[in-house]
């Protein structure tokens, strides 16, 4: 029998797979070129959420995950979640790289290119993917936060997730490509080295990975410095059980 971490797990595995699948499996791959739908990658994200949320969480993003365990306030809890960190990280890498080889296998080597537009220097896509993950991830914040008084209905609250992604790959896409996630950016590049055998194709790697997860302090400071300060949040009781669970946003 397959204990409740065992089920989180496979519920992260699974969520990182379809959002990986939604991106590599409708790419079009033609002489070279690449094109995709940005519906169909809200769409994987949407069902990826609505299938893991309540199992897991439905964070299927490192960074996520790390933005949810520092926006915790109650040291307790902190220290108890501190452990699942890396069984998140480790399932949903592994979501991410299985996706994207059966995408090579499937699409005869070709793979996403996950990259940059032309004549962006790696600075400028490490600042992007810092500046959309934190849009993208403090609106996870924010929405699942009660007494902000968004919605206490979770497809409206998936709906408002998803559009948080859609902001930050708006903001990000036409610099960085809008990675948003490490374990894609990693999955993504991993995988573009096994099949070209250069490993040019993973300068980008390190600002696809570190930005994000920088972005998750950004996002966590926001929350818990500005938005809890100075929004909805004036006569909050600050012992009372913590706003945020790491396993559910």
């Amino acid at each position: 029998m397959v204990n409740f971490s065992g089920m989180k797990m496979f519920a992260e595995f699974l969520g990182t797979f379809i959002l990986t699948a939604s991106i590599e499996f409708i790419t079009v791959y033609d002489m070279g070129s690449q094109s995709n739908s940005l519906f169909a990658i809200l769409a994987g994200f949407f069902i990826a959420i609505t299938l893991t949320r309540e199992i897991s969480g439905g964070h299927i993003n490192p960074g996520v995950t790390l933005t949810v365990y520092l926006a915790e306030t109650d040291d307790k809890e902190r220290n108890e979640k501190a452990n699942s960190l890396w069984m998140y990280f480790v399932a949903q890498a592994s979501g991410a790289i299985s996706a994207a080889l059966l995408g090579l296998m499937i699409y005869n080597e070709n793979i996403f290119n996950l990259a940059p537009s032309p004549k962006v220097t790696p600075a400028e896509v490490f600042i992007m993917e810092i500046v959309g993950s934190t849009l993208f991830y403090s609106l996870i914040l924010v929405q699942g936060d009660p007494d902000a008084k968004l919605s206490n209905d979770k497809t409206t609250s998936t709906i408002t997730i998803t559009a948080g992604l859609a902001g930050g790959i708006a903001l990000a896409g036409n610099v960085s490509g809008a990675g948003l996630n490490p374990a894609i950016g990693f999955g993504f590049n991993f995988c573009r080295l096994l099949t070209t055998g250069k490993i040019e194709d993973c300068k980008y790697l390190w600002a696809y990975i570190l930005g994000p997860l920088a972005a998750a302090y950004f996002a966590s400071y926001f929350y818990l410095n500005v938005f809890k300060k100075f929004f909805f949040l004036e006569n909050c009781d600050e012992k009372k059980k913590p706003l945020i669970e790491l396993e559910d946003y």
